[in-house]
């Protein structure tokens, strides 16, 4: 099948983070007490780095996924030399009538190519359905013990890897997940989103690899209050960059909301955050 013979590169996306100098006041007000329609900085920080957790689930999942596809033209090595995923874990496989388990072991620690530490375990149940011109891989992964930097991961995820001949391949991913921080804080991160490998597909260059993202995510920390952010102007991220190049996000919090703008391509750890009254703040990303 003409799909399969693709080069079947993981769809990684670098995650990040936004790291600003923020004001010790944080409050949702103007300077004569009145209130504002803006999200401070802080709270998208905060939205965006329970995301950002999330994320980093995607990319590994991704990795597996794509290693396990390109596994008989010996795609895993090619995949584990560009330093996507370190040596320090342990896959496990097992099979369950239609369905076939594979479980990667991070043990105590197992420190990642963006610097994050991750222990504990991640099992994924998949399936596949395929036919003369597409393939597809349906996956659930769940967790036990899992910890990305000592924040304790559960709950579920649930992907569909497409590829299919004449069209982009896509993954859709949906999460139902908790997130638990040392300190006994949480945050739940219910999302869906669509991840689109627009360029690179075909001539095996990793560095020319390029995805589209889109989708919403709802954070609805300890407190209750609830954080939605949708993908207004598809997210571009290239792996030949640490940061999303392009797009835009709009969050929102009740009748509060912030836009950030990730520019216009160019590869820069830049991006704007703007307000409902068209004030734009400039924020460093940090993968």
């Amino acid at each position: 099948m003409k799909l399969i013979s693709r080069n079947l590169l993981m769809m990684l996306i670098p995650t990040t983070i936004l790291i600003v100098s923020c004001n010790d006041d944080d409050s949702n007000e103007s300077i004569d007490g009145s209130p504002t329609e803006a999200l401070t900085v802080q709270e998208v920080k905060t939205s965006m780095e329970a995301t950002q957790v999330s994320d980093e689930v995607d990319d590994i999942v991704d990795y597996m996924v794509v290693s396990d596809l390109g596994s008989s033209s010996n795609k895993q090595t090619s995949i584990s030399s560009k330093g996507w995923l370190p040596d320090c874990y342990t896959i496990s496989t097992e099979a369950s009538g239609d369905n076939f388990m594979i479980t990667l072991d991070f043990g105590q620690g197992c420190e990642m190519p963006d610097g994050r530490n991750i222990a504990g375990m991640l099992t994924m149940t998949k399936s596949n359905v395929s036919d003369s011109t597409s393939f597809t891989r349906n996956s659930e992964v769940k967790f036990e013990s899992f910890t990305i930097d000592s924040v304790t991961v559960n709950g579920s995820k649930t992907y569909q890897h497409t590829f299919a001949d004449d069209e982009n391949p896509k993954t859709m991913v949906a999460s139902e997940i908790t997130l638990l921080w040392e300190d006994e804080s949480t945050m739940q991160v219910n999302s869906e989103k669509t991840r689109e490998w627009i360029e690179g597909f075909d001539d095996g260059e990793w560095g020319n690899s390029a995805f589209l993202v889109t989708g919403t995510t709802t954070v609805i920390n300890k407190d209750g209050v609830t954080y939605t952010s949708e993908i207004t102007t598809p997210l571009r991220a290239e792996l030949s960059c640490n940061y999303i190049v392009s797009g835009v996000l709009t969050l929102s919090k009740d009748e509060a909301s912030a836009e950030v703008d990730f520019g216009d391509g160019t590869c820069d750890d830049k991006a704007m955050y703007s307000d409902p009254e068209g004030n734009t703040t400039e924020i460093t990303l940090k993968k």
